[in-house]
């Protein structure tokens, strides 16, 4: 059993047949990103981005990938971790960056050709876990690369713990 921490980002796979057919294209494993950032006598509390933007909810993803800062040294507070969701807890859900990152990631892989990546104070749940894990002092993806399922998945910053579920 896995012994979830606050910092701990979670991986969820796909659920819906659009999800389910860009990480059988990606041939990545999840699809939607958290980070944990506390517990209560309910269970555990999740920082993400949802449809309707950045959101303080209630982690309750019946299978999840779990994913462990490495350089972490202690498990953050979570009044720390809510503190960083309120510097940017109004931002709405970023649904242009889903198309940026494909027209990104085509041009890196099949055109070797690096586009910049546009920052527009909005999140996408990849995003969203990022910026999070950069307020923890760590850079888990590149600021030259959009986040994406299966570069978090890599990422050297990133150990795989296991999953739940």
């Amino acid at each position: 059993m896995i012994e979830l921490r606050n910092g701990d980002l979670a991986g969820i796979p796909p659920t819906s047949w659009y999800s389910k057919l860009l990480c059988n294209i990606l041939q990545s494993k999840t699809f939607h990103w958290c980070m944990i950032i506390g517990k209560d006598r309910d269970g555990y509390i999740c920082s993400e981005s949802l449809g309707k933007g950045t959101s303080v909810t209630r982690f309750v993803y019946p299978k999840a990938y779990i994913y462990r800062i490495k350089k972490l040294r202690h498990e953050p507070e979570t009044y720390k971790l809510v503190s960083f969701h309120s510097w940017r807890g109004e931002a709405s859900y970023d649904y242009v960056v889903n198309y940026l990152t494909a027209i990104w990631f085509l041009f890196k892989h099949y055109l070797k050709l690096v586009l910049p990546v546009v920052k527009n104070h909005k999140f996408n749940c990849q995003e969203w876990v990022v910026y999070m894990a950069y307020c923890l002092g760590v850079e888990i993806i590149s600021e030259a690369e959009y986040p994406y399922c299966i570069n978090l998945e890599k990422s050297s910053e990133l150990e795989c713990l296991g999953e739940l579920g």
